[in-house]
């Protein structure tokens, strides 16, 4: 794999934890919450920096997937990194 095969593996990897993260119940509804709302954040087409801009359009996408990755490290279980890598490879293939 190359670099950017294994940075858009590692981001679709936490983006996917923090879907997990929010699908369990046993998480406070605040850290679900925060989780919900980052992941709208990388769905929607228009946010702070269009994602249409050659190089610079995803940053803010991984400034948000990040941020809220550090913030919920402590509602983020290896159960949850579990289920995404599980997640992540049923989608590749």
């Amino acid at each position: 794999d190359g670099l950017l095969m294994r940075l858009g593996k590692e981001a679709a990897t936490h983006a996917l934890s923090l879907y997990h993260l929010c699908l369990d119940e046993r998480v406070p509804t605040s850290a679900r919450a925060a989780g919900v709302a980052a992941l709208a954040y990388l769905a929607m087409p228009a946010d702070l920096v269009p994602d249409v801009l050659p190089l610079v359009g995803l940053t803010d996408d991984a400034g948000v997937l990040g941020a809220a990755v550090i913030n919920l490290a402590s509602n983020l279980s290896e159960r949850h990194r579990r289920l995404a890598r599980r997640t992540l490879k049923s989608l590749l293939g």
